[in-house]
């Protein structure tokens, strides 16, 4: 009886919420919205930080957001912030729980300094804290995701729960793609709630091809291909995708290239490649019947793509032009040769101003002159190069790290950036007492391995790649602590 009041109880309780919430949305007003989120992430985060740890897992990539969220940020910094407040706080109380230091852990530490101190001689950009620049909201967005690093692995998830909620976490990038796909056909209220960006995608870009006619490009298709394509190998073994299971990863191979292709994105095939090869490597597979297996899958889709690439999807056309003596049409190259040749125009824009920051970087805040000397005075639409310069995006990790934060931000950027790749490719051989556990452990292992290669040689901005990589990380240490506890648990049982 007292069960059946109390579930009657929260029933009427939670009618009355949704009420004033749908009554406050309806006059544009998302402050109730707000405070009830903010109310049950902290109930959760106190009883359940495991639960709301899922939750900040999914949300990183699946751009879920709320209205008039400021900047960039939306609900996985909302759910982190909380998350490393509340359960920092909680944590730091059981003594019996150590913190997993390593080296890769100090220099994290010695590169948020950096970026401190920056923060201190450049301008914080908190416009909040009366600072007369703009651009701080990406500092709190990084100190966040470092945050992660440390609570993640405190908050022991079960072995059961990880590779669900990783499987999750790499389909998740698709709710803005649909999001973008059903506001081409017209209005999305879905856009109010899902944020669209360069990473998490959702946007359509027209592809400009000099003419009349223009050709859809659907940019969030390369994040959201490149994410789905970890679970293929969250499930298979990379004996078994290059054995038995062949007849299953060539397909899912196949439709991951279609997907990655809408995007148009070059690098994204490059980023597949990379990871595949890397995958064969750390595993130590590289027989010759792989190899040749591999092989024959390289040429059979190289001869596809020379045969067949004048008649594919303009986009598709797009990430090939970068394979050699493949044909494609005359507009789609140009567009192609248009952003390598912007990029290196930007490359020699930002080598210019390496005596002015090679000590103490200019940060990632911005002024409202550097604003408008950036913008088209008659359209109101900023110049990419001029943004790009102001931001210290260069498309180039190294050049960016440089610029944004000085010699010191480079050197301790790029150490931690090694040693945490190091530290984990050395975990993999270490003993695990689950093979699920160690096989997402060593496919996000890869991962960062893979964005570290082209982070340095290829592409790659620090606001782009360092909240990513510190997430990567954080799940890398949280799957390594739950595989600590179990084995302490079973050394408890033995004895």
């Amino acid at each position: 009886m007292n069960s059946r009041i109390a579930l009657i109880s929260a029933a009427a309780i939670a009618s009355i919420i949704a009420i004033i919430v749908g009554s406050s949305i309806a006059e544009e007003s998302y402050r109730v919205l707000y405070l009830v989120i903010l109310i049950a992430c902290l109930i959760t985060s106190i009883i359940a930080p495991q639960f709301l740890t899922v939750l900040t897992v999914f949300a990183f990539s699946s751009g879920l957001t709320l209205p008039q969220l400021q900047g960039k940020m939306n609900l996985f910094y909302v759910f982190a912030a909380i998350l490393a407040g509340v359960a920092t706080l909680r944590l730091s109380m059981d003594r019996k729980t150590p913190i997993l230091w390593s080296k890769a852990h100090s220099w994290l530490v010695v590169f948020a300094v950096v970026i401190l101190m920056t923060m201190l001689i450049r301008g914080a950009g908190l416009r909040i804290l009366g600072d007369d620049k703009w651009g701080g909201m990406f500092y709190i967005q990084l100190f966040i995701s470092i945050s992660l690093v440390f609570v993640v692995p405190r908050v022991s998830l079960s072995k059961k729960v990880w590779r669900p909620v990783l499987v999750a976490a790499a389909l998740a990038p698709f709710l803005p793609v649909l999001s973008g796909f059903l506001a081409s056909f017209g209005s999305s209220n879905l856009l109010a709630f899902i944020q669209t960006d360069a990473q998490t995608g959702g946007q359509i870009a027209k592809l400009a091809t000099g003419g009349s006619v223009q050709v859809e490009r659907f940019f969030s298709l390369g994040y959201a291909g490149q994410s789905a394509y970890n679970i293929l190998f969250y499930f298979l073994s990379i004996q078994s995708i290059f054995g038995r299971a062949l007849f299953v990863s060539i397909p899912f191979g196949i439709g991951i290239l279609i997907l990655v292709g809408l995007s148009g994105f070059r690098s994204s095939m490059l980023n597949l490649g990379l990871f595949t090869t890397l995958m064969l490597k750390v595993n130590k597979a590289i027989s010759i019947g792989r190899v040749l297996v591999f092989i024959l899958i390289v040429i059979g889709f190289y001869l596809f793509a020379y045969l067949f690439s004048p008649s594919l999807p303009a986009p598709i056309q797009r990430m090939l032009s970068i394979l050699p003596g493949i044909t494609v049409s005359g507009h789609i190259s140009s567009d192609a040769e248009s952003t390598t040749e912007w990029r290196i125009e930007l490359w020699k824009r930002g080598l210019q101003f390496i005596p002015d920051y090679w000590l103490i970087g200019k940060g990632y805040a911005f002024s409202s002159r550097e604003m408008l000397a950036a913008m088209d005075p008659k359209t109101g639409i900023f110049d990419p190069t001029d943004w790009a310069v102001m931001q210290c995006a260069y498309h180039q990790g190294l050049l960016s790290l440089l610029l944004g934060l000085g010699i010191p931000g480079l050197i301790s950027g790029v150490f931690l950036y090694y040693l945490f790749v190091k530290r984990h490719l050395q975990l993999q051989k270490q003993q695990w007492t689950d093979p699920i556990l160690s096989r997402c452990h060593q496919v996000l292992t890869v991962n960062i391995l893979t964005s570290f290669i082209i982070f340095a040689v290829l592409y790659g901005d620090v606001q782009s790649s360092f909240p990513t990589l510190f997430y990567y990380v954080a799940l890398l240490e949280g799957l390594w602590a739950t595989n600590i506890s179990l084995s302490r648990r079973n050394e408890a049982i033995d004895k």
